[in-house]
């Protein structure tokens, strides 16, 4: 005995079944087909010959024992009638589990024809997620909308308050690590120059970037500051050599000059002795000539020796006023480091304040244009393709699709 509980439960499903099937059988009946569309042959008795086939570019489409068929701009039921006007015309053969080949025509009656796949639809504007989306029959502008997440400020316009606050806010932050390494620099700089730099990590502290960014920019500018010391350290060390031994060369000098100036005087009275003894006739004139010769080399060598001398002094000098040089090329080089960065600074904290100002601007604007408890009025256009040539059709959130629509969102503040 049937319970009679359930018989309006069963009404309903069975008319909402109804609904449903009549809604998709009137889709597909005046429905035009093109290419992107898939369609499914069945032949009955035939299973291995079921199949699917995708409408190609030219509109055609390759069905099995058909071959090659123009379908696009045709209804499903335009299709089928074409197709069986052509089944009686062909002839099928058939292998049996025996191994015998049956051949015979197939009847109108055992082909079906059905849409599997409709084209998809494509949704772009103020949404959370654009693109395609596929087609079902009956399906409208709000469940689209539903499955692109809703509606949204869009993303794509150059001049969106969205667009404006996400490339300030990048802008911002890049300038605030660009700000963060030119602190850092002062400070380098003003400690290479032996001054203090408290100032400086108190507005370091202030500025908000990644601490292992801050760490890494810190560590390039300590490398920097060890590299520069270091060199010139060495340099000065150089320098500093080359004087200790300009000393030591000098003294030696000083010390043989004076030797050899000694020698020249001790050659002078020799030669002045052995000429009066000469003039007295007491000693050959070659003694003479001899005592000439060695006065000459003695005094030759004094001359030598002096020049070394001071050669040595200008050389020790010359190394004496590079040290001195280094010093202050330096410091200037440092001078005209700090005075860029300082300039830098001063150009960079206005674009800070400008950007922040920007930032507050664009997120309130944001937030005002947002479509959650706002005053944001959606309007629906949709591009649709009708004899060979889109249309633009203004439609609302209950407008139903159909295969190849691209619906076009676009929120206004009243």
């Amino acid at each position: 005995m049937s319970n009679p509980t359930k018989s309006p439960i069963v009404a309903v499903l069975a008319l909402l079944g109804g609904i449903l099937l009549c809604g998709s059988a009137s889709i597909a009946a005046e429905y035009r087909l093109a290419s992107g569309d898939t369609i499914e042959i069945t032949i009955t008795g035939t299973p291995q010959l079921q199949h699917k086939a995708v409408l190609g570019l030219d509109g055609t489409v390759s069905l099995p024992v058909m071959g090659e068929i123009k379908a696009a701009g045709l209804t499903l039921s335009e299709l089928r009638a074409k197709i069986n006007a052509e089944i009686p015309k062909r002839m099928m053969r058939q292998r049996t589990a025996e191994g015998r080949e049956l051949v015979f025509t197939l009847m109108p009656e055992e082909v079906t024809l059905n849409i599997v796949d409709y084209r998809p639809i494509y949704i772009n504007g103020d949404v959370s997620k654009p693109g395609e989306q596929p087609f079902r029959p009956g399906m409208t502008v709000r469940q689209s909308l539903a499955v692109a997440g809703g509606y949204d400020t869009i993303r794509s316009r150059p001049d969106s308050p969205l667009t404006q606050l996400v490339d300030s806010r990048s802008e911002y932050e890049t300038l605030q690590v660009q700000y963060v390494q030119v602190m850092l620099q002062v400070k380098r700089l003003k400690t290479e120059l032996g001054e203090t730099s408290d100032a400086n990590d108190k507005e370091i502290d202030s500025v908000r970037i990644p601490e292992t960014l801050l760490m890494q920019i810190s560590a390039v500018e300590n490398d920097r500051y060890s590299s520069r010391t270091g060199n010139l350290k060495k340099e000065k060390s150089y320098m500093e050599r080359r004087i200790s031994q300009s000393d030591t060369q000098i003294s030696i000098l000083s010390e043989q000059q004076q030797k050899e100036k000694e020698a020249m005087q001790t050659d002078l009275d020799d030669l002045k002795n052995l000429k009066e003894l000469h003039d007295r006739g007491t000693v050959p004139i070659t003694r003479v000539m001899d005592a000439r010769r060695a006065s000459l080399v003695s005094a030759s060598r004094h001359l030598q020796t002096m020049a070394q001398l001071e050669q040595a002094r200008k050389e020790r000098e010359e190394v004496v006023r590079n040290l001195a040089k280094v010093e202050e090329s330096r410091r200037d080089e440092l001078l005209q480091e700090l005075q860029s960065a300082t300039l830098q600074l001063s150009s960079i904290r206005p674009r800070l304040a400008g950007l922040q100002q920007k930032l507050l601007a664009y997120t309130g604007s944001v937030r005002s244009q947002s479509p959650l408890g706002s005053s944001a009025r959606p309007e629906i256009s949709i591009s649709r393709r009708v004899n060979d040539r889109y249309e633009k059709i203004v439609s609302g959130e209950n407008t139903e699709l159909l295969p190849g629509d691209v619906v076009e969102i676009a929120l206004r503040i009243d």
